[in-house]
């Protein structure tokens, strides 16, 4: 069966989004497999899945379904390492037949594009104006002096919130720009060096801005001076 994506700023949209899909293909909650970065477990210290989190559902991949046709495997994470993205593309490159793979992340930047071309991708966000109008603020301050760079950091560093909604439509128009559809040979297209150098620099903004405690302005002075 086809691997699919969802992306989308909060998380237990995304979760319900996907429970939702498995309802309608008729997979029950005995069939739902959720490797959850999430948790409350004490271990976990990081909202990214590594490569353990990987291990972990091998074993669930060649389970039979208990009472659905089909089985789901959720991954869902803030992020997910380089080494856990090549681990599961070898899942997907042959996945179970009985078998449904979901990954739910913020963006689908932080994914390889050799998974990107092995699965279907649903945004749950879509407001092109505010991708836009953020997009067109970002290019911009990172023309600006100095100056300018730091005044601007400071004015949208004033709350967490504030910077967090801009860096991520940031991104998401940065994606928009970036890739491409798929062509037949499932080759993912990019267009500008730059950009993907943008594109990677504002992830690690936003991770920053979700998962520390950094200040806000600070991590937006880093991000513009960058350019």
């Amino acid at each position: 069966m086809i691997s699919k994506i969802v992306t989308g700023k909060d998380k237990i949209r995304r979760l319900e989004y996907i429970y939702n899909l498995c309802l309608k293909d008729e997979i029950s909650k005995l069939d739902i497999y959720l490797i959850d970065a999430y948790s409350d477990n004490k271990i976990r210290k990081t909202t990214t899945l590594g490569i353990e989190d990987v291990r972990e559902a091998r074993d669930k991949f060649f389970l039979k379904p208990l009472s659905s046709v089909h089985k789901a495997i959720i991954f869902h994470g803030e992020n997910i390492t380089l080494e856990a993205q090549n681990s599961l593309l070898k899942i997907l490159e042959e996945p179970p037949a009985n078998t449904v793979i979901y990954l739910s992340f913020p963006f689908a930047s932080y994914l390889l594009s050799t998974i990107l071309s092995r699965c279907k991708l649903t945004s749950l966000e879509s407001n092109k104006e505010i991708d836009k109008d953020a997009y067109n603020l970002f290019l911009e301050v990172i023309k600006a002096s100095a100056s300018a760079k730091l005044k601007k950091a400071e004015d949208l560093g004033k709350e967490r919130e504030v910077a967090t909604d801009f860096l991520y439509y940031v991104i998401l128009s940065l994606q928009k720009d970036l890739y491409e559809k798929f062509t037949s040979s499932q080759t993912l297209q990019i267009k500008s060096k730059d950009k993907v150098d943008m594109l990677k620099k504002a992830n690690n903004a936003y991770f920053d801005l979700t998962t520390t405690t950094l200040a806000p302005r600070f991590i937006l002075e880093n991000l513009f001076l960058a350019f």
